[in-house]
């Protein structure tokens, strides 16, 4: 045995070797120094499944006193043995269910708090892509613009028409063309 090898270590498995350690009458600082172990490592893992250090006989015991019987030993330091390995069903079965629920309802919080950031992070990452939403190009079917080319009078509110001047400012195309293609694309569109 080693540090290493007792770090990786379960609770159950640390505290079953060190017992048997106990059972060959040594203390736990004894143990500690003959393997190497890190002492809080040690306290921790016995603290943590309700045991306590019971500094008469310099090892950890149970924090139930009927549980643990001290006896002398003339050539060796005091020694615990128990009466029987009792494993005693500390919770009653309606809280064993309620814990159990709670666990599963904490994992699954947990599962769909990681989709949540997976979620966040795509939307992020595409709100830095300026390319998110592509513009189709603009194209003009001269087929669907044939035809006599006539003038019209349209009512149109000011702002609109002020929007489509600057739109048409910028493109390779003719006012005519650009309001031709764009009444046939609504007409296509909203037809029934």
């Amino acid at each position: 045995m080693n540090r290493d090898i007792f770090k990786n270590m379960s609770d159950q498995e640390r505290i079953a070797w060190v017992r048997k350690e106990y059972n060959k009458g040594k203390t736990t600082a004894q143990i500690i120094k003959e393997y190497n172990l890190a002492k809080n490592t040690v306290g921790d893992t016995f603290r943590r499944n309700g045991y306590v250090a019971d500094k008469n006989i310099g090892q950890y015991v149970l924090n139930n006193s009927e549980h643990v019987n001290i006896t002398q030993n003339k050539h060796k330091s005091n020694i615990v043995e128990d009466k029987k390995d009792k494993h005693e069903n500390i919770f009653p079965e309606e809280i064993k269910e309620n814990l159990l629920q709670m666990i599963t309802w904490y994992k699954e919080q947990k599962e769909k708090e990681e989709e949540r950031e997976q979620i966040f992070d795509w939307i992020k990452k595409n709100m830095e892509n300026k390319d998110l939403i592509e513009v189709p190009e603009i194209t003009i079917d001269k087929q669907q613009l044939s035809g006599a080319v006539k003038t019209r009078s349209f009512t149109i509110y000011s702002d609109v028409l002020q929007k489509f001047n600057d739109f048409c400012s910028g493109q390779p195309y003719s006012k005519q063309n650009l309001l031709s293609m764009a009444l046939l694309e609504y007409i296509e569109r909203y037809k029934k």
